[in-house]
């Protein structure tokens, strides 16, 4: 009789546990509720959420069409590796919670949507993928109290807006404007930054000053439309508005073939003009950072360049020291994308030029055109 009471003693003790495991149950309503980047903006705040008993820092379990994907709970998608999902609370509680893959497209990778050509105002359209029907039931639990709060503190990186801020920086290092020279690159041939038109960084007049002096002729802008491009505030009265651009407003996934495609259909429009060329998206780290990396490639860089020239941005954003871990995380979410990029398991010296060579290749461009490239950027 005393083991059957201890019995159900265990049993109620185990069933309490459950109840108290934080879960919530909610949806993904439409298509309309999937971003440009294939995030998943879910029907749920991020107040009701955080009320649920969840914070930042868990490790949680969401099922959703079937599948169920584990991630940690974060501020910013920057807090995960490259390739890996996060659960993004907003900084407002009012706003809903994000589901999204850094570097990734939840929507296209988990196969839930189809991106499609139009747009409307610079947004992204999405059909539901065969054998998905809207909304979408979303199931998360709770796997592991605080599980994530080591990797987050390395992660949490913190910038300012504000050119004060940042005394010991010029001008150019605050709109991370600086030329790219490396491998074979000639000098005033290649630059990137931070956008020169976009007010919200608090860096485009700064960019746009530098783009000036050193005279940029051609610009491939990854981040807008040219209908947005144009509506932002002081953009008419820009340097850079009245330079032949290419606006192709592209994804941060390089696992999938439009991130290809886009980047070759942007080198191509460069080679046809005249250097300089500036490469920019919005804050000049993601999207252009691994543009560069790859042209840089392609242009006989190493990777220890590469890696460099990609930390530099960062260090100007968050004062990160460069034998910092919060380096080693950033140049190892670089080496992740370029692995993937390049469907290699291991990015070794000999083989890098090549690599990034057929890379362009498979986005489009010919042999010819990529000796044109490579002629434009590495002679005077």
């Amino acid at each position: 009789m005393k083991r059957f009471f201890l019995l159900w003693g265990w049993l109620l003790l185990f069933i309490v546990g459950c109840r108290s495991v934080p879960n919530v149950v909610t949806v993904l309503p439409d298509t309309a509720h999937i971003d440009n980047y294939g995030g998943l903006w879910l029907a749920i705040s991020t107040e009701d959420f955080l009320a649920a008993g969840f914070q930042q820092a868990d490790v949680v379990k969401l099922s959703l069409a079937g599948r169920t994907h584990v991630m940690p709970v974060v501020p910013s998608f920057r807090c995960v590796k490259a390739g890996s999902p996060a659960l993004v609370t907003a900084k407002k509680p009012e706003l809903p919670v994000c589901v999204t893959i850094f570097y990734g497209d939840a929507a296209s990778r988990w196969h839930l949507a189809e991106k499609q050509e139009t747009t409307n105002g610079g947004k992204a359209t999405w059909k539901p993928a065969d054998g998905i029907a809207f909304p979408l039931l979303v199931d998360i639990r709770l796997q592991r109290k605080g599980g994530y709060a080591d990797q987050l503190a390395l992660h949490s990186l913190q910038r300012s807006n504000r050119r004060e801020d940042y005394p010991e920086l010029t001008d150019d290092a605050f709109a991370n404007f600086r030329p790219v020279v490396i491998g074979r690159i000639a000098p005033n041939r290649l630059y990137r930054s931070s956008s020169p038109l976009n007010p919200a960084l608090g860096r485009a007049s700064f960019a746009d000053a530098a783009a000036r002096r050193v005279g940029i002729q051609t610009i491939l802008n990854m981040a807008d439309t040219e209908a947005e491009a144009q509506a932002m505030d002081g953009a008419a009265d820009t340097y850079c508005i009245g330079r032949p651009t290419l606006f192709v407003k592209m994804s941060v996934d390089v696992s999938q073939q439009n991130f290809a495609s886009d980047l070759a259909r942007g080198l191509r429009f460069l080679l046809e003009r005249q250097p300089p060329y500036l490469i920019h998206c919005k804050e000049g780290q993601d999207r252009s950072g691994i543009a560069c990396a790859i042209v840089a490639l392609f242009m006989g860089a190493t990777l220890e360049d590469v890696e460099q020239d990609y930390l530099a941005t960062f260090i100007n954003y968050y004062r990160i020291a460069p034998s910092s871990k919060s380096a080693s995380l950033i140049t190892e979410s670089l080496r992740d994308n370029l692995k993937t990029a390049f469907g290699l398991r291991s990015l070794r010296p000999a083989k890098l030029q090549q690599a990034a060579r057929a890379y362009l290749r498979r986005g489009g461009l010919t042999e010819a055109e990529l000796d044109q490239l490579a002629q434009k950027l590495a002679t005077n």
